[in-house]
């Protein structure tokens, strides 16, 4: 009853009718969430769906399968959807690539202590550049792969540049740090 009650009223509130609110929450349903995780879930993804274009289903889909890959609880459904909306709306990728991105990136990167946040930020950077969808995942995933195990080589190389990886404790550096302090030292290289 709360959830057709919910539908309707964004039926009528938004751009989105009764019915294509109702099939949203069918997937979360779908997904594992339970009657009050909809609940709270719902107006955060219509919002995600009203920025990207994508139909809220669609948008119910690739947010819940996103919160699964990172762990994320139902009830921050609505920061997810900020974030999702926040790089498409910000750089060279729509939700269709951001999603096929993280399909391969998220659970690896989720691994590797990488947030949502510095996942998300690092897809839109690379289409930016043209690297979009699972490129971009597939890319992301082999260099969290390869900080994580770097080769004799690499870890030869890192060292001498000055760029740490983990911390003291050996736990993996936040993935945007690891980034910039490369960036910087690579930087400093002659042509």
């Amino acid at each position: 009853t709360k959830m057709r009650d919910l539908a309707k009223q964004l039926g009528s509130t938004t751009k989105f009718s009764a019915k294509e609110a109702a099939e949203g929450m069918a997937f979360l349903g779908m997904a594992g969430f339970d009657t009050n995780e909809i609940l709270g879930a719902t107006p955060g993804l219509l919002n995600l769906a009203a920025a990207s274009g994508i139909e809220l289903g669609e948008a119910a889909d690739i947010a819940s399968n996103i919160m699964g890959q990172f762990s994320i609880n139902a009830k921050d459904s609505g920061r997810v959807a900020d974030i999702l909306a926040a790089v498409t709306s910000s750089s060279n990728v729509n939700m269709s690539q951001l999603a096929d991105t993280m399909k391969f990136a998220g659970p690896v990167a989720k691994e590797f202590g990488a947030d949502l946040e510095d996942t998300a930020a690092a897809a839109g950077l690379l289409g930016n550049i043209g690297i979009q969808g699972t490129n971009a995942g597939t890319a992301l995933k082999n260099a969290f792969l390869g900080l994580a195990a770097p080769t004799s080589n690499a870890s030869k190389l890192l060292s001498e540049m000055g760029v740490s990886v983990t911390d003291e404790q050996g736990n993996m550096l936040k993935f945007s740090s690891i980034m910039e302090n490369l960036g910087s030292k690579l930087g400093d290289l002659p042509q």
